[in-house]
């Protein structure tokens, strides 16, 4: 949702978004990226706030494959929280995860209410990350953890690729380095803060996908909402592919933990 209220997750963007990244989610990666984004966290048994939950793609995962006992999703778009609880209910996981409709600002948590805050490529939309960060260190437990995946950018001056893809696409993006990211994570309390780049990965994933978009993948999006979205969707995601491969944007984890009380 934009600073005035608009909503920019419309029911054809959503469906553009789901053909080309699979059932139940809005971004990259499907459920390969949510493990490699909680890899190595003791999660069997956990109570974990997805910030930013969309289709509700990375929350079943968590509970599926990681053990995690309750999610509570929240986000500020309702046509991607219609779209998710028919997902969590016709899986038969609507007792292990709740959905919940916010604003952007302030969590509308008691503190020390999660074992982990989650999000998947979320706080790209969020400008003011220190206040967040701070929030997310309110509401998750003493030794509990904050992890991560977000689209950051590179510490050098946009090239025409990057400024015609953030100034003229459906989303409004707030984007900061992954140093930056680290950096107010830190700020806000966390310890043991790790940052992992993804620019790799993230380029050889936006290359195959612009491939598909231009070739096989043209049919399904094209049955998805018809053809003249398709090609302006392939069009950006072409771009996508360019400026990912020009290290322009540049995806990455953030991790980092709640000291204990004491």
């Amino acid at each position: 949702m934009s600073a005035d209220g608009d909503i920019e997750y419309t029911p054809e963007f959503i469906a553009l978004l789901e053909t080309t990244w699979g059932d139940g989610f809005l971004s990259p990666g499907g459920p390969a990226e949510v493990r490699e984004v909680v890899q190595g966290l003791a999660l069997e048994g956990s109570t974990v706030l997805d910030v930013g939950t969309g289709l509700g793609g990375p929350a079943m995962v968590l509970v599926r494959d990681r053990g995690v006992a309750q999610v509570t999703g929240i986000d500020v778009e309702a046509p991607v929280l219609a779209g998710a609880r028919a997902r969590i209910a016709a899986a038969g996981l609507d007792q292990r995860i709740s959905l919940r409709q916010v604003a952007p600002g302030p969590l509308d948590f008691a503190a020390s209410s999660f074992d982990v805050v989650f999000s998947k490529d979320t706080l790209v939309h969020i400008p003011d990350k220190p206040a967040f960060f701070r929030e997310v260190l309110r509401v998750v437990r003493p030794g509990g953890w904050f992890a991560a995946s977000n689209w950051f950018r590179s510490d050098a001056p946009f090239s025409p690729e990057m400024a015609l893809y953030c100034d003229h696409g459906p989303l409004k993006f707030a984007l900061a380095t992954l140093e930056e990211g680290a950096s107010a994570l830190a700020g806000a309390g966390f310890t043991e803060v790790a940052a992992r780049d993804r620019t790799d990965w993230f380029a050889r994933e936006t290359a195959r996908e612009a491939a598909w978009a231009e070739g096989e993948g043209r049919a399904a999006l094209i049955e998805a909402v018809g053809r003249e979205a398709s090609e302006a969707w392939i069009a950006r995601t072409r771009l996508r592919a360019v400026i990912a491969a020009q290290g322009q944007l540049r995806p990455g984890h953030l991790r980092g933990r709640k000291p204990l009380a004491g």
